[in-house]
């Protein structure tokens, strides 16, 4: 049984991955803690990871071509939960 909440999914098949400013490639188990100065989209491209942020008692699981939504004021912390996870940061629109 899943006792995550569902993150948002995007319509489409994920796109094929390559590495950049704006992506992060994340091994198993390996934690990532994102600084945020304005508010950001995180994109799961590759693998599955896991979310938890400061002041919500919800963790989070996203999968291949799902968002999360991030502001400053929150400090956020992702870990894969797959080989080669990637994590792609972009501001929202």
């Amino acid at each position: 049984m899943n006792t995550f909440p569902t993150a948002r999914r995007t319509v489409g098949r994920p796109q094929s991955v390559s590495t950049s400013d704006n992506s992060r490639l994340l091994e198993l188990h390996e934690l990532w803690s994102p600084e945020i100065s304005r508010p950001q989209l995180l994109t799961c491209a590759q693998g599955r990871c896991w979310i938890t942020r400061t002041g919500d008692p919800t963790d989070y699981l996203l999968e291949p071509g799902m968002t999360f939504t991030v502001r400053p004021s929150q400090g956020v912390l992702v870990q894969a939960l797959q080989t080669r996870t990637v994590i792609r940061t972009g501001e929202l629109p």
